[in-house]
């Protein structure tokens, strides 16, 4: 879910971490973004080369995933 939050900072919160992301469950979120490996300076995302990369290969993962699990039909 790390990558869904820097997209929601990058859409809505313009780079930085969203009001209600830093609401209750500030805690959550943070260590969501970290487990993606985007870095934060302050409630700013930092995103670097490679970070988009790393995104596709996480949702190319997760789509391969579901596909597997899927039912045949």
């Amino acid at each position: 879910m790390g990558y869904a939050e820097v997209r929601d900072d990058m859409l809505h919160g313009l780079g930085r971490l969203t009001d209600q992301q830093l609401g209750k469950r500030r805690q959550q979120i943070l260590v969501q973004i970290k487990a993606a490996g985007v870095h934060l300076n302050g409630p700013t995302v930092m995103l670097v080369e490679g970070d988009s990369a790393a995104c596709a290969d996480v949702c190319a993962g997760f789509v391969r995933f579901l596909d597997a699990a899927a039912p045949l039909a």
